[in-house]
């Protein structure tokens, strides 16, 4: 499949020892996978869940992975490819999205969320909710990674380098 053209946005890549798989969307979720052994200029195949909501992050294991996105959207992958994984987490009336995901050496899953637009902005990226193992739980400090405010940091922390870099040639 070509995406020239196509308005979408990648967020987050990641990969294993087979494939790597990309996630993004806005208007609806976007989930591309490639070989690893693959050369760089192979396509990418989509392999979005049907009904995806804007992915934001994505985790791979030897045998699987999730991504995850808006409104707490979670799709697992397997041997048969992705899919919406049916958490029973309650609908969240803050609209509270997920943004980073990752799984823990004993395969327990840890997600983290957090209001995407709020008034005041601040609100939104340090009041994040945590979700492991279907547990949902608002940490009481600190900015977890993967929070919505993490690019803007690192732009920030980066652009002074980026600068320094280009300086040099």
């Amino acid at each position: 499949a070509s995406f020239a053209g196509i308005a979408e946005s990648l967020f987050t890549v990641h990969a294993n020892s087979t494939r790597f798989a990309a996630v993004g969307g806005f208007a609806s979720g976007l989930l591309l996978e490639r070989g690893v052994e693959e050369p760089a200029s192979a396509p990418w195949t989509d392999r979005s869940p049907p009904g995806a909501q804007a992915l934001v992050g994505v985790c791979l294991t030897e045998r699987g992975g999730y991504a995850v996105g808006q409104f707490g959207y979670v799709a697992r992958r397997d041997e048969q490819g992705w899919r919406e994984d049916v958490t029973g987490l309650p609908p969240d009336p803050d609209n509270r999205s997920l943004h980073s995901v990752w799984i823990d050496p004993d395969g327990g899953v840890w997600a983290v969320g957090g209001q995407v637009l709020v008034e005041p902005l601040i609100d939104g990226w340090l009041r994040q909710d945590v979700v492991h193992d279907l547990q949902r739980w608002t940490p009481t400090g600190g900015t977890p990674q993967g929070a919505v405010i993490s690019p803007l940091l690192a732009n920030i922390y980066l652009h002074p380098l980026d600068e320094l870099l280009l300086g040099l040639g």
